[in-house]
């Protein structure tokens, strides 16, 4: 056999780790879902004290530890017998400042993570839905009966948007406009940077009244409903950051003729119906297919939710088959851009 060289040596790890890269994302959902950060933040502990304290089964938590060791979220101290939490395994702690506790714990859990599995056949299939609880009525649906998911999916999405919200905030002009309403906005973090950096601006966020619950917002900036009803006329700027990305077509065009609806109302604002504009704030697919994040989220949701990222041209079809007019689309310091219309 002919010597193996260093690139295909380098090329042979690579697809290696990509093999068995399903082994390292549940080991950091494990050590994310039992908080052992948290344990180990005050001091080191033996494997017999962690064995103990998080009530898990001595010799599988052995092998366990030589993996997250491996990982680099602990250090095994090999006099004192003792683990002890690292800086990269530090960042999977409920406190940590940029914690991604929430968000591991979300992307291993058994509704996201299985669909998965079945990607062959849902390529041949064209749809998730036989493997994916999520697809036919969306995620906070499916988690509505599941308050320990549901609360972990709030969590991640609020940290996740936590340092970036204000940064797609910064990208655009607010000045024009009196009262802005975030529709599927959750726990309300963009709608707060949206109002600490826009102090003349008044707003809402408008989602299921399940989500406003021990929330982030006062009343007076919560609005419950269904946008698959209805969307309410009370603004002259609306906006929706992660949602339509979460749905398929049909819902999503459902999602935006009811944002119109809402802007060529003349009862709730008096703001010229031509000045109105709403804001789509999502990644957007490359048109040239180079590598970006954005097609890894796509696939994901497709899979999970029968929904997908657009890229720029179908943004415009997009709103011109619901009535609106693609007016600019402005890059963030994010993976996201915010994409505005105005109605035809």
């Amino acid at each position: 056999m002919k010597k193996m060289d260093d690139t295909t040596r380098q090329n042979l790890g690579m697809v290696s780790k990509m093999i068995y890269g399903n082994w390292m994302q549940q080991c950091t959902y494990a050590f994310a879902e039992l908080a052992m950060a948290d344990v180990l933040k005050e001091a080191p502990k033996t494997h017999a004290d962690l064995s103990r304290e998080l009530r898990l089964n001595g010799a599988y938590l052995k092998q366990f530890l030589r993996c997250v060791d491996e990982l680099g979220y602990v250090s095994f101290n090999k006099q004192t017998k003792t683990y002890a939490l690292t800086d990269v395994g530090a960042i999977l702690g409920s406190d940590h400042p940029y914690s991604k506790r929430a968000e591991a714990r979300l992307n291993g859990a058994e509704y996201r993570y299985m669909p998965w599995g079945h990607l062959v056949s849902i390529l041949k299939n064209g749809n998730g839905k036989e493997y994916s609880p999520t697809v036919e009525n969306g995620t906070l649906d499916f988690l509505q009966d599941k308050p320990q998911l549901l609360e972990v999916f709030h969590e991640a999405m609020f940290k996740i948007w936590k340092t970036e919200d204000a940064k797609i905030v910064e990208a655009f002009d607010f000045k024009p406009f009196k009262k802005v309403m975030d529709i599927g906005g959750g726990k309300g973090s963009f709608l707060l940077s949206m109002l600490e950096q826009n102090n003349h601006l008044e707003g809402v966020v408008f989602d299921l009244a399940t989500t406003f619950d021990e929330g982030n917002l006062s009343e007076e900036n919560q609005l419950a409903g269904d946008f698959f009803n209805e969307v309410p006329d009370v603004a002259d700027l609306y906006t929706m950051k992660n949602v339509i990305h979460n749905w398929p077509e049909n819902k999503t065009k459902q999602i935006v003729n009811n944002v119109r609806k809402a802007m060529l109302s003349t009862n709730g604002i008096d703001t010229p119906i031509g000045d109105k504009r709403m804001l789509i704030i999502e990644n957007i697919l490359p048109d040239d297919g180079t590598g970006d994040i954005s097609n890894w989220m796509s696939l994901n949701f497709m899979i999970l939710v029968d929904g997908q990222e657009r890229n720029r041209e179908e943004y415009k079809e997009l709103g011109e088959e619901c009535g609106f007019h693609l007016e600019k689309i402005y890059a963030t310091d994010t993976n996201r851009q915010i994409i505005e219309y105005s109605l035809l």
